[in-house]
């Protein structure tokens, strides 16, 4: 790696490793260490691990889409996905009352197959949720209930597969990672996967964003486990958008809350919110109500981050009713800024002159490990450096389509991103 103009980096490893990516939204593929010397690298075949100058090690970890390091730049937490052994490893995951929940709706079906109902009858009244009876039934009741179906119905029955997430704290021991007890493990939806891992500031837990049942990936409950995992996951909010943050001082969490039930064709409002988590003593506990510090509209995908002078930076869509249907298309996200030591304080930080220098969707931004500058990455490859104490943008990159992964800081000054260059034939 070698400095560009100004202090920035742009390692060349990114040429090589990102071939290994996938497609789809804007995500972090690559996570520079605390002290910056590795990165991890999450790719179609899992965790590897990149040195500074661009050495990238073999699959450690297959499965694992989000990580974490922890301070010591040597531990780390992973989220990853694994097919789940057998049903009682199901059960043990989901808890007593929602297994057997699943357990009666199974039953109830077998019943009406016995009975003589069709298959795609008997099943249509489980809608988008038949997987985990389907999966019960066919452990329990293969054979028979493969006597019953059509072949193409057997085929699918068969090929069944249930994801578990896990949260693990690993360890990397040369090119292989030592995974510990999960900590947290969910079953949800078809596709759906934890969508943040944010440590707290002491290092003693980490608050999850899970996805909600039935919301189609646009809300998620938020958890905060124990990196001990000598206390079980303590839920703090439930309808929340993917990005929370810890307080400067590591005791609370702050969130962005829906207020209205889920309807895509409804305006969905937000409250912004703190929790207490940790008390003076630095234990685990939640705070009986939450405190709000504003509102506005509800992004699923909503980012929160607290600066190290105490406000929180979020990202918003300013709408300005009555609206024309013309204006509606022109709306833009904006950057924001709260200061609860000022009263709750509300300021606009994008200047109404500049905001075209920016990404339309501002919900990819982090800031430097000084607080004192924002990296933000467009859902088209765009990169940005917005500048907080004068509301200076730099344009590090314009739009060049098909690029799926977030900028991300190695350190104060330096990040990384993804380079498009042309090739010589155009």
């Amino acid at each position: 790696m070698k400095p560009l103009s100004s202090p920035r980096l742009l390692a060349g490893l990114v040429i090589a490793l990102f071939v290994l990516l996938l497609g789809g939204c804007l995500q972090k593929h690559l996570i520079w260490s605390p002290d910056g010397q590795q990165a991890a690298v999450l790719s179609d075949d899992g965790l590897r691990f990149c040195s500074a100058d661009g050495t990238l090690s073999d699959p450690a970890t297959p499965g694992v889409y989000l990580v974490a390091w922890l301070s010591d730049s040597q531990r780390l937490l992973v989220a990853r996905e694994r097919p789940a052994a057998s049903w009682a490893e199901v059960a043990s995951v989901l808890g007593s009352a929602r297994s057997q929940q699943i357990v009666n709706e199974a039953e109830a079906l077998w019943t009406k197959l016995q009975q003589g109902a069709p298959w795609n009858i008997a099943t249509m009244d489980l809608g988008e949720k038949n997987l985990l009876p389907r999966y019960y039934l066919r452990e329990t009741h293969g054979a028979e209930l493969r006597a019953r179906l059509e072949v193409d119905d057997g085929k699918q029955l068969t090929s069944l597969e249930i994801k578990l997430q896990e949260i693990a704290l690993a360890r990397r021991q040369g090119e292989r990672v030592e995974l510990g007890t999960p900590i947290y493990a969910g079953v949800f939806g078809e596709g759906e996967r934890i969508a943040e891992l944010r440590l707290a500031p002491n290092q003693k837990a980490v608050a999850i964003t899970i996805p909600t049942a039935g919301s189609k990936g646009e809300r998620f409950g938020l958890v905060v486990a124990a990196l001990d995992g000598t206390t079980p996951p303590v839920p703090v909010a439930t309808e929340v958008a993917a990005y929370p943050d810890w307080t400067t001082d590591g005791r609370a969490l702050v969130y962005i809350q829906a207020t209205n039930p889920h309807d895509n064709d409804m305006p969905q409002f937000a409250t912004f919110q703190q929790r207490e988590v940790f008390n003076p003593e630095a234990t685990l506990a939640l705070a009986e109500n939450p405190v709000d510090l504003g509102g506005g509209l509800f992004q699923p995908f909503g980012r929160i981050r607290c600066l190290p002078d105490g406000r929180i930076i979020f990202n918003a869509t300013e709408l300005t009713l009555p609206v024309s249907a013309r204006d509606v298309d022109t709306e833009r996200e904006q950057l924001y800024a709260l200061d609860p030591t000022r009263q709750a304080t509300l300021l606009r930080l994008t200047p109404r002159t500049a905001v075209g220098q920016l990404p339309k969707m501002l919900g990819f931004f982090e800031p430097s490990p000084d607080g004192k500058t924002l990296l933000i990455g467009g859902t088209d490859g765009e990169v940005c450096l917005f500048t907080l104490a004068t509301g200076a943008i730099e344009r590090i990159q314009g739009e060049t389509k098909d690029q799926r992964c977030q900028p991300t800081w190695r350190g104060p000054g330096e990040f990384t991103y993804l380079k498009r260059t042309e090739t010589k034939d155009g």
